[in-house]
Order: structure tokens, then C-alpha cells, then sequence
């Protein structure tokens, strides 16, 4: 007699989340919980807070996309890992904030992770040039790598879309590479800059495990 077994595969992910860090606030029945959003997609978020609700609570969330655009959503709690995160569904998104969150998604998305990424410090500089012309170098210091770009800590909040040559004077290596989200407010001040390089190659010399791209469990 054959005996089968319930799956133990995930269903596949409907929406593509990407990274997105900002404080949320999550109210439940007058209570107020603060907390930092990790990632987001169209669909919903994760959250992280020592303070949580259960699942299937109810809660209102307001928070902002870069831009200090503010989005006020009633979600479901889908899934807790109790005093330290939530992942919360969106129930309601307003037209405007439903394109805006695309807009952003659409924006950040090619940083989606296709290989490993491994937490290195290595010293690089990055140079690019503004829109008038004019050309700047700075250096910067990275917190992960991965096979198809990077991510460093540097002063000039560069812009997702900007067109940025990396390189590594001590190995005498160079890459063409674009900016494809930044985060303001890190370490000392530094903004935390995300690139992906524009040309594939073996920038960083190191080995990186393949890895599936990040997408929302369906709530």
C-alpha cells in the first residue's frame, strides 16, 4: 500500500518584495506598536517589532516610501514569529498608494537577490558624474557582496538609476555598475548604497552559492 505525504514545498510566491527600511507604526484596537519595515511588495510586508500581534489580528499600519510619501493601510496578520516580527498582508491599498508602491517595487527590483550575499568589508571607490556634467569620486566601504553587485556604506546618498563606476585600486580592478536602491540614515550618517553591476564578471573574487530570488509567501 502506498502512503503519501502532505507536501512540504512552499507554494510559489506571488509578488516580488524588495528591501525597504523604515520605521511603521501597526495600531490594533487603540494600542500602538513601533516597529521597522524589512521588505515590501505589493501584496503586503515584513515587519519587525518587539512587539507583535497574533495572527489574523487586524491591525492599521502607516509608514513611508521614500520621498516621504505616507501610506496608511489596514492589513491581516498573516504570519509571527512572536517579539520580533510580523508579516502583514494588505488589505485595502488606496489606487495612488498601490502605484506608488509598484513604482518603487519595479524600481528596486533588479537588487533582487540571485546569488548568495555575504557580509565582507572591502574598501572600494566609487566614481560617477551629475547631471550637469561634473564628475565625483568618493570612497566607500562595502557590508555585502554578491555575485551581481553590492551593497557600501558611503556619504553621497546616490540615487537609484545612477550610472556609477566601482572599483579596487589595490587590485587594479574596475566595473561599471548602476545604483539600484539606497537607504538614508545609516552608520555614521552614510547612506546605504545598493549596486548591480552592468557587465557579468568575477568582480569580487569570491565564490557565491546560487540562491533564489526573493518573493512574498501567498497570504
Amino acid at each position: 500500500m502506498e502512503v503519501s505525504f502532505p507536501s512540504t514545498q512552499r507554494p510559489p510566491r506571488r509578488h516580488l518584495r524588495v528591501k525597504l527600511v523604515t520605521q511603521v507604526e501597526s495600531q490594533l484596537a487603540g494600542h500602538v506598536s513601533l516597529g521597522r519595515m524589512e521588505n515590501i511588495s505589493i501584496g503586503g510586508a515584513l515587519v519587525l517589532s518587539p512587539e507583535t500581534f497574533p495572527v489574523g489580528s487586524q491591525v492599521v499600519v502607516r509608514f513611508n516610501l521614500p520621498g516621504a510619501h505616507s501610506i496608511e493601510v489596514p492589513c491581516r496578520v498573516a504570519r509571527e514569529v512572536p517579539g520580533a516580527q510580523m508579516g502583514l498582508q494588505f488589505e485595502a491599498l488606496k489606487p495612488d498608494d498601490r502605484k506608488l508602491i509598484t513604482q518603487f517595487v519595479d524600481e528596486v527590483k533588479p537588487y533582487r537577490r540571485r546569488s548568495a550575499r555575504l557580509p565582507r568589508r572591502v574598501l572600494v571607490e566609487i566614481r560617477w558624474r551629475d547631471l550637469e556634467g561634473g564628475d565625483h569620486q568618493e570612497p566607500a566601504e562595502t557590508r555585502l557582496l554578491s555575485l551581481h553587485g553590492g551593497m557600501v556604506l558611503i556619504l553621497t546618498g546616490l540615487k537609484p538609476g545612477t550610472d556609477i563606476v566601482v572599483s579596487r585600486p589595490e587590485k587594479q580592478r574596475e566595473a561599471r555598475a548602476r545604483v539600484v536602491f539606497r537607504a538614508l540614515g545609516g552608520p555614521g550618517g552614510r547612506a546605504e548604497v545598493a549596486f548591480e553591476f552592468l557587465e557579468p564578471g568575477d568582480f569580487w573574487e569570491v565564490h557565491f552559492p546560487e540562491d533564489e530570488a526573493r518573493w512574498d509567501e501567498p497570504y
